[in-house]
């Protein structure tokens, strides 16, 4: 399961997201059939890892104790938890020859509050088929992970459903440190996390239907991107929301659009990046259309606002641009007086989530 190549693209798109859902119930309740749900200690009970989720049943959790753990976890059991006791130190180690921290591949499996590092590829992985011929995971959620200096990508979401990825942290990505593709709807939500040190911050592809809000996406290369491409299946994307997010001081650009359709990108601070703040544009032969940009806070070296898609009318089709504080300079010049959003009023913004510090690499 290794991701393919990316060339041309505004962003690589690649493989693999670990993570996973809410347990419905756990703790003392009975389950189906009379059985109660166990608590599995590693390694109390087993001494690695793999071997108590091959021993889990629906509804089961397996706390894991402080430690450093050299081994790629395979969850292919649906509605079981993964838990560390102590984030910082319960560490899964791929130790560069490893492939995936944790990959899953069924459904309704939470992973949290652990750290997953030195993988080639992925840190957490959750996927369904790269073929498409089978529906991938749902229910998944992955919470309060770190994920620092994987082969490729730091959490990694393929073809999956109704996951919620918060309070994690990823640094060190050669490609992103989030990413959800090929899923329509998606039904995902991404909050309260942080990406630094990895070329994107947040990475969508064929992803629609993702709510994106309360996030840092800092010092990447590219703050985040959301997008239609031809690598995967699904595209068009469109129907997600990004609001509310820090995008700061990445090397090239801060929020990309590209190809995609009927996204909202509203109340986000923008500010530092040289090559445009919020970006609008056409990929891999698709033309953005009826996207809004309205209520951001903006402050680039660049231009702030950028419409730069290739072959596309302007005025561009349904795409708009309105109520933007601190703009200076965009692409065309006045681009919130060509197109504007009629009738857009900015919803009001919530307080920035402050993360609590978190370790590096």
């Amino acid at each position: 399961m290794v991701p393919r190549a990316t060339s041309h693209r505004v962003v690589a798109v690649g493989a693999a997201l670990v993570l996973v859902a809410a347990c419905g119930g756990g703790g003392d309740g009975d389950r189906p059939g009379g059985r109660r749900p166990t608590t599995r200690h590693v390694p109390r009970d087993y001494p690695t890892i793999q071997a108590a989720v091959d021993d889990a049943q629906p509804g089961d959790s397996v706390e894991i104790a402080p430690g450093t753990y050299h081994e790629a976890v395979l969850v292919e059991t649906d509605g079981i938890e993964l838990r560390g006791t102590e984030r910082e130190s319960v560490v899964l180690d791929g130790k560069g020859n490893l492939q995936n921290g944790i990959a899953v591949y069924t459904d309704g499996v939470s992973v949290e509050n652990l750290t997953v590092r030195n993988y080639l590829v992925n840190g957490v992985l959750v996927a369904g088929d790269y073929g498409g011929g089978k529906s991938g995971p749902r229910d998944y959620r992955v919470t309060e992970v770190s994920a620092l200096d994987n082969g490729l990508y730091g959490i990694y979401a393929f073809g999956a459903r109704d996951g919620v990825v918060e309070r994690s942290y990823a640094g060190g990505s050669p490609d992103s440190g989030f990413y959800i593709g090929q899923c329509n709807p998606c039904d995902a939500v991404f909050r309260n996390n942080v990406a630094e040190g990895n070329r994107v911050g947040y990475e969508a592809t064929n992803a629609t239907g993702v709510r994106v809000e309360r996030n840092r996406w800092e010092r990447n290369r590219i703050g985040m991107t959301t997008s239609s491409g031809d690598q995967e299946r699904l595209a068009p994307q469109g129907g997600s929301e990004i609001l509310d997010n820090v995008v700061a001081d990445n090397e090239s650009v801060g929020i990309v659009i590209g190809g995609g359709r009927d996204n909202l990108v509203e109340g986000n601070e923008v500010r530092g990046h040289p090559d445009g703040g919020i970006v609008v544009t056409d990929q891999d032969g698709y033309p953005p259309e009826s996207n809004r940009v309205v209520g951001n806070v903006v402050a680039n070296r660049g231009p702030d606002l950028v419409f730069a898609a290739i072959g596309s009318p302007f005025p561009p089709a349904g795409n708009c641009f309105s109520q933007n504080e601190g703009v200076t300079t965009s692409l065309p010049e006045g681009l919130e007086e060509l197109v504007p959003c009629e009738g857009q009023v900015a919803l009001e913004r919530v307080p920035m989530w402050s993360p609590p510090p978190l370790m590096g690499p």
